[in-house]
């Protein structure tokens, strides 16, 4: 029990996924609290001695863990958290306090951009629909997620991370089953009812864009299983079902950006027969894409040829967007607008650039566009002191970690993907997995910050 407890919390925010926003609310609700409840017994433990040449163990055995589980309605909740709330002895080698010594960048730029944000949007005369609550709430998974998850899990041993990548495999396949049945189909959710539409798939989300980003985020695991492990059946199904999701959603942006990085792992990373198997699939898909008739192929050529759907005088929408975004950045530089800015708000900076009658006054469709337009300069220097730190870690303990945050940034060239909470609920994933797989996380030996050695997930 102790061992499946171990892991059940971060399994069920995995489960959630493929389910949208809705789902993954559920998710982030539930499964976060067990992790605050078993970080909470770990920080309240009693500690035993420590044997020789080991980390010192943490004893979670606190006889009101029950009690209080009980008392609040959710016996099962502190039976999964807790593992048990009477006798267990768990090892715990990583000390709460060093943990949130080492997370100390992640909890600071995260709780201050988001605080700043906030902040600002009240300082704002013109921001009258500014929510601060539903702001905070929608970024709290984002803050706790790392922090909880080291605190609260045990260090992951070969089988919890087999297990959890099995688990993400099946969420891989199952994005890839509605999302080719979606693009044979053409059916979708909207407002809890199907209605058949364009056959582009989006999952249970609510844009494609935002299914293909999530599908992003899988990807990299994908392919270094696929290319590592080709024995596994779990390597195609995260490879497969998250291709497929890519390739159904229609995303231009992160279907270039796959294939850069598929050529990448192929040059630098494969070996042998592996090499030569994969460089050939790679050139057969190629010429499939280049010589038939396919949506990938016609929206590329749309794309370069400016054939594509375009509704205002610049060459692409995407630049009116920007232009309009500048004339709310060069009004509010430093501090930004705040949160919650919609259509009405931004109507008369696009009647600044002549364009009033735009049937498309969107977001800046820039996720660093579009956090120097909520929390100006500041808020934008925060958010990429938060990215440096993570690409930092990433890039000395996990190989696939880096790869999946590069993508995420590129990616967000074209795209609020910071700004979707689907899309943010599963880069908190991510630089969870990072913090557990690190061996920084995981033992009080400094030496190992610097060893850079891969984690798990590498």
């Amino acid at each position: 029990m102790a061992l499946i407890s171990n892991i059940l919390p971060l399994i069920l925010i995995l489960l959630a996924i493929p389910l949208g926003a809705a789902g993954q609310n559920i998710a982030a609700g539930f499964g976060g609290a067990c992790l605050i409840w078993r970080a909470f017994l770990t920080a309240t433990a009693k500690v035993e001695p420590s044997a020789a040449n080991c980390p010192t163990p943490i004893a979670v055995s606190s006889p009101s863990g029950g009690f209080v589980a009980r008392s609040c309605g959710a016996w099962f909740l502190g039976k999964l958290a807790s593992v048990s709330s009477r006798s267990d002895a768990l090892q715990h080698p990583r000390g709460h306090w060093d943990v949130l010594h080492k997370l100390q960048p992640h909890l600071v730029l995260s709780i201050a951009l988001v605080g700043w944000i906030v902040l600002v949007g009240f300082w704002n005369p013109l921001n009258h629909r500014h929510d601060a609550v539903s702001f905070l709430a929608g970024h709290l998974f984002w803050v706790l997620l790392p922090v909880i998850a080291a605190i609260g899990c045990l260090p992951l041993s070969r089988e919890d991370w087999g297990r959890l990548e099995v688990v993400v495999a099946l969420v891989a396949l199952a994005m890839g089953t509605v999302a080719i049945t979606q693009y044979l189909w053409g059916w979708r959710f909207d407002a809890g009812a199907i209605v058949i539409g364009p056959k582009r798939a989006q999952g249970f989300y609510s844009h494609p864009l935002t299914f293909a980003y999530v599908a992003m985020l899988i990807f990299p695991l994908g392919l270094s299983r696929i290319l590592t492990e080709p024995w596994k059946w779990s390597s195609y199904a995260l490879f497969l079902g998250s291709l497929t999701a890519i390739y159904t959603s229609q995303s231009r942006t992160v279907q270039i950006l796959v294939a850069g990085l598929i050529l990448y792992n192929i040059c630098f990373f494969a070996r042998g027969r592996v090499r030569v198997v994969a460089a050939a699939l790679a050139l057969v898909a190629a010429f499939a894409i280049g010589f038939t008739d396919n949506p990938l192929r016609r929206k590329m050529g749309e794309t370069i040829s400016g054939g594509h759907d375009v509704r205002s005088d610049y060459a692409d929408d995407r630049f009116a967007f920007w232009h309009a975004h500048w004339e709310m950045f060069r009004e509010r530089p430093f501090l930004g607008h705040g949160e919650n800015l919609n259509a009405e708000y931004r109507a008369p900076y696009y009647a600044k650039i002549a364009l009033s009658q735009f049937e498309r006054q969107y977001e800046a469709h820039n996720m660093y566009i579009q956090i120097l337009i909520n929390g100006g300069l500041i808020g934008l220097g925060l958010f990429l002191c938060w990215m440096v730190f993570w690409l930092r870690q990433a890039y000395r303990f996990s190989q696939v970690g880096f790869e999946t945050l590069v993508l995420f940034c590129l990616a967000g060239l074209t795209q609020n993907a910071f700004q979707d909470f689907e899309v943010r609920y599963g880069l908190s994933l991510v630089v969870t997995a990072i913090v557990l797989a690190a061996p920084v996380w995981n033992t009080r030996s400094s030496r190992a910050f610097s060893s850079g050695k891969f984690g798990a997930i590498s």
